[in-house]
């Protein structure tokens, strides 16, 4: 089962097609071959063989104000952005790469969106020059109907 470490605290499980040539994503496998795609998923923080949430981390997504949210997302998208650099740098990942969010892991891709002038500068300059698309998948609205 692969894992990357972004920091000595958090680890990541991850689920990887293999370079072209949680179950969701990996009905999508058998057809990224065919049609030269790698697909790598991430196991965020809480699922299946990712590093648990930390009691603050719990505290704060029960009861957290609006500026402990913040600076929880704006941590969760520092996070996501450690992972994805780590892939980029551990696998050699071609300088064509797309993320994508399904349902709430939107919110943590817009998290990523949302820190990349924070990173620290190599980082910046290889997500910037290896990211080009994002997908959001199954958005939802907080009313549980779309508002449009």
């Amino acid at each position: 089962m692969p894992t990357l470490a972004v920091r000595n605290d958090v680890t990541f499980y991850y689920t990887d097609s293999g370079a072209p040539g949680d179950r969701t994503f990996q009905r999508l496998a058998p057809h990224a071959a065919s049609r030269g795609v790698r697909i790598i998923s991430l196991n965020r923080q809480e699922y299946p063989g990712s590093t648990p949430y930390s009691e603050e981390e719990r505290r704060i997504l029960l009861h957290g104000d609006e500026t402990d949210m913040e600076r929880f997302l704006h941590q969760q998208g520092l996070l996501i952005a450690l992972f994805i650099d780590g892939l980029l740098q551990e696998h050699s990942l071609p300088k064509r790469v797309a993320v994508a969010g399904w349902s709430l892991g939107n919110t943590f891709s817009i998290a990523l969106l949302a820190t990349i002038d924070e990173m620290p500068e190599g980082i910046k300059e290889r997500l910037t020059n290896s990211i080009d698309h994002f997908f959001f998948w199954g958005t939802y609205s907080h009313l549980g109907e779309a508002l449009f």
